[in-house]
């Protein structure tokens, strides 16, 4: 009897208070991740927007317009819509320079 009370207490505790732990903890990992990936989106644009800088010392009219691009599309996979518009300015500057019409 004292086996099946406890037992059935135990399930209680289960699906009540510790289901509802569990789906918390879940919720706060989640959470993480999302930081954490959007984190790295921004680390990947500000990558790119260095790898561009030596680009355009470099002096390669064609290499800067490819990696202009490289910014405005890091900067749209990290959902930045300013820089990301701001990328595309400069992409297309950039391309007319290297002789490549832009639409």
């Amino acid at each position: 009897m004292l086996l099946g009370v406890l037992g059935a207490l135990g399930a209680l505790y289960y699906f009540t208070i510790g289901q509802h732990q569990a789906q918390e903890q879940q919720q706060r990992q989640e959470q993480a991740v999302v930081a954490a990936m959007a984190d790295i989106e921004d680390k990947v644009a500000v990558d790119a927007v260095t790898q561009y800088g030596i680009a355009k010392r470099q002096g390669d009219a064609m290499q800067t317009c490819v990696q202009a691009g490289m910014v405005s599309a890091a900067y749209l996979q990290a959902k930045n819509e300013t820089e990301y518009t701001r990328w595309k300015a400069t992409e297309k500057t950039d391309c007319a320079k290297a002789g490549l019409a832009q639409p």
